[in-house]
């Protein structure tokens, strides 16, 4: 059962500004405020860390965007919109990489990813 698109919230509604001068020790807002059991391990360490930014950034997984699913999209008040697609490949298999592809090596072949 896949789930459904998420609504787009209303920014200036959704977004509480941290008051300045004082500590945040609160949490982003995260929608769903938990991931899906088909989550990876990978997915889940980044939302881990993720959930510790500070309580004026929104962090959402896996929207539906057009049909395309972002594992994150980060919504920073002081940096803008982040998108994330986690891949929990080892270091060691990663051979390098441009800004339009990314050699990894499996099963001892060299093989192409390239952005969808």
């Amino acid at each position: 059962m896949g789930m459904s698109p998420l609504p787009v919230p209303d920014i200036q509604t959704t977004i509480v500004l941290r008051e300045k001068g004082k500590p945040d020790n609160r949490m982003a807002e995260c929608i769903p405020d938990r991931l899906s059991a088909k989550a990876s391990r990978g997915e889940e360490r980044t939302f881990a860390l993720l959930k510790k930014l500070p309580d004026d950034y929104l962090i959402w997984y896996e929207p539906d965007i057009d049909n395309r699913h972002p594992d994150f999209i980060v919504i920073a008040p002081d940096l803008g919109v982040i998108i994330i697609e986690v891949k929990s490949w080892l270091l060691d298999i990663i051979v390098g990489g441009n800004h339009s592809e990314i050699p990894i090596n499996t099963d001892n072949r060299v093989r192409d990813l390239l952005p969808a």
